[in-house]
């Protein structure tokens, strides 16, 4: 099995198949190739494929209770956080059903329920290495996201743009890297404030020392006093 290749996530061997085709489809006729495929039906089955094959992309059909498929999402993005998770539904699934799976890790979505959410394209931009969300997803995810048991934890997603807040990246910089939309991190950072107990540089520094997210060392780095 080739390393860096893709792992699919269905009980629907059919699903597989037609994922699989689209990928391969956007992939250019070149990457991924079919070799780069397997397909995993249970979550034991799953785990040993991603040991033995280290995939770089992983795509979880929403066909399990949404509990179980969070809970999957979760112990993926926790156990291997190189990992860049896909949900992806062939059936109807409800934006907020979608949103739900985001924020336990993953980090795009694809609906192929009747062409919705713009599927080729999301493909192709997965493939190159981007991420990719259907707006409607992206805004739900944002407004309902959930936090951890420790209300002043920050989520998966919120770390990721703290630092870029430690960096001073404006929004429209943090969209970018992100590749999700000003709205969406305009309502991440105003969640980061209320959880760091204000907006100002200094609130964010003050809130990572004392959590750990940053070290001293870390805030010289990037104030660039190094």
């Amino acid at each position: 099995m080739v390393r860096n290749g893709i792992v699919i996530a269905t009980l629907s061997e059919n699903a597989a198949g037609i994922m699989e085709s689209l990928l391969i489809l956007e992939g250019r006729h070149d990457f991924p190739l079919k070799k780069d495929f397997c397909w995993s039906e249970n979550e034991k089955d799953l785990w040993r494929v991603i040991k033995q094959s280290a995939p770089r992309l992983v795509f979880i059909e929403h066909c399990f209770d949404i509990t179980d498929t969070k809970g999957l999402i979760k112990r993926l993005c926790d156990r291997y956080r190189h990992l860049h998770v896909v949900g992806f539904a062939m059936g109807a699934c409800a934006p907020r059903t979608a949103a739900r799976l985001v924020n336990f890790g993953a980090e795009s979505f694809l609906d192929l329920h009747g062409g919705k959410g713009d599927a080729k394209l999301g493909a192709g931009v997965i493939l190159r290495g981007g991420l990719y969300m259907p707006a409607e997803i992206e805004d739900l995810s944002a407004d309902m996201e959930e936090q951890p048991n420790d209300e002043n934890c920050l989520t998966r997603q919120q770390k990721r743009i703290y630092v870029l807040l430690l960096e001073c990246k404006t929004q429209s910089q943090m969209a970018e890297i992100m590749q999700l939309s000003v709205n969406t991190i305009k309502t991440h950072r105003q969640n980061i404030k209320v959880i760091c107990g204000g907006g100002k540089l200094l609130d964010f520094q003050q809130y990572g020392l004392k959590h750990g997210l940053v070290k001293v060392d870390d805030l010289i780095r990037i104030e660039g006093y190094e």
